[in-house]
């Protein structure tokens, strides 16, 4: 899954002020009026001046740090399920974190494209650990439940971020799999 996005902006979406290195960002990702989702990136400090008409589809933390070398953009501009994951990891998100479900969809998508290894749930049942092979590093997750209630609340930003044919693939997929399972309970 690919998503073409405007890289990481240089100035803030509220104020226009230009970020400094390591100042303490806050990053969207907002469905547009003509449906294609777009990226606002503002100072973390400008947070409660921000409004948006738009539905906010998740988002999070990071610290800025100026560009890489010009050879990286087209890469920047591709934000793939598997970034999308560890950017939303490594912002600190939380077991409140309204990015959880999506959280919780791209870990399962990622482990079914063996990009990340289950490593299984705490013992609380709280979290549920990934181990990303190719940077060898462990993430957690919150748990959740993943019944066809949860696939059903996911659905509207899955067909925002994966476009309307993939969401409706996957969503076929799901319910081929769901109907497979309760014909067949022994696998």
């Amino acid at each position: 899954m690919e998503l073409h996005l405007q890289s990481l902006s240089s100035t803030c979406h509220v104020t226009g002020e230009a970020f400094l290195e390591g100042e303490q960002l806050l990053c969207c990702l907002v469905e547009e009026e003509s449906g294609e989702v777009a990226r606002i990136d503002l100072k973390a400090s400008a947070e409660e001046s921000f409004t948006s008409d738009r539905e906010i589809l998740c988002r999070w933390y990071l610290t800025y740090v100026t560009k890489e070398p010009a050879g990286s953009e087209e890469r920047a501009l591709k934000l793939t399920a598997e970034n999308l994951f560890i950017e939303l990891c490594d912002s600190g998100s939380d077991e409140e974190s309204e990015n959880a479900q999506l959280l919780q969809f791209l870990g399962l998508m990622l482990e079914r494209k063996r990009i990340l290894r289950n490593r299984g749930v705490s013992k609380d049942g709280a979290w549920q650990a990934y181990y990303h092979i190719k940077s060898k590093k462990d993430y957690k997750i919150p748990a959740g439940d993943l019944s066809t209630r949860f696939f059903i609340e996911i659905q509207s930003k899955l067909g925002l971020l994966l476009g309307p044919n993939e969401a409706d693939e996957e969503g076929a997929e799901k319910k081929q799999e769901e109907k497979s399972e309760a014909a067949n309970p022994a696998l």
